[in-house]
């Protein structure tokens, strides 16, 4: 059976586009639905990533704001889609994930001098924290649960060698980790996720 790990970017950014609650009101409650069925997960680093970027505005009056709070409650919400707890023994696969980041930037950092010596790495950290806990549940499922096949799902893009100021993304670990990943359109055709109707009618 196919189980799908979805990248924090792969919720924000449908929010943000083509798969707004205004415009796809439905493909939230799939994603809900795909959770309480186990067929998708998220660590809980990604919905504490969630909370951070869509934490409601205040007002001058210190009271919350009803616009654009929606993926903030709906990743709160009693939501299947994540996990509650750390998984028991993530922190070895993190380390993994860890000497995997420092094992591809030390490759890439040659190939970049040899090549132009303008070409580096980022200052700040390529891959965030969260990211890494997105990988490392892949890693751990994989590990003890081996029956299944685990795809991580992410919006991120596979340059390698990197572009001049386009550090390493998820995609260049889930190379050197043996992780299949997609995007979360191929994971929507992978799933048969299908929006048949439509409620739209025509002013006239």
């Amino acid at each position: 059976m196919k189980k799908y790990i979805l990248d924090t970017n792969v919720y924000i950014e449908a929010y943000k586009g083509y798969y707004h609650p205004d415009i796809v009101p439905v493909y939230w409650e799939i994603l809900k639905d795909l959770g309480k069925k186990n067929i998708i997960s998220s660590p809980k680093q990604v919905r504490e990533e969630i909370k951070i970027q869509n934490t409601p505005s205040k007002d001058k009056n210190g009271n919350a704001s009803e616009v654009d709070r929606f993926l903030f409650d709906w990743s709160r919400s009693n939501n299947s889609c994540f996990l509650k707890q750390d998984l028991v023994g993530i922190e070895a696969f993190f380390l993994q994930v860890q000497r995997a980041y420092e094992k591809v930037k030390q490759v890439n950092d040659g190939i970049l001098r040899t090549k132009d010596r303008k070409y580096k790495w980022g200052f700040k950290t390529p891959v965030s924290d969260e990211d890494m806990f997105v990988i490392a549940t892949v890693l751990f499922y994989k590990k003890h649960v081996p029956a299944n096949e685990y795809i991580l799902v992410t919006k991120e893009g596979y340059d390698m060698p990197p572009k001049r100021y386009k550090p390493m993304k998820i995609p260049h670990l889930c190379k050197e980790l043996d992780i299949k990943w997609i995007n979360d359109f191929d994971f929507i055709k992978d799933v048969g996720i299908k929006f048949e109707n439509s409620n739209y009618s025509k002013n006239s």
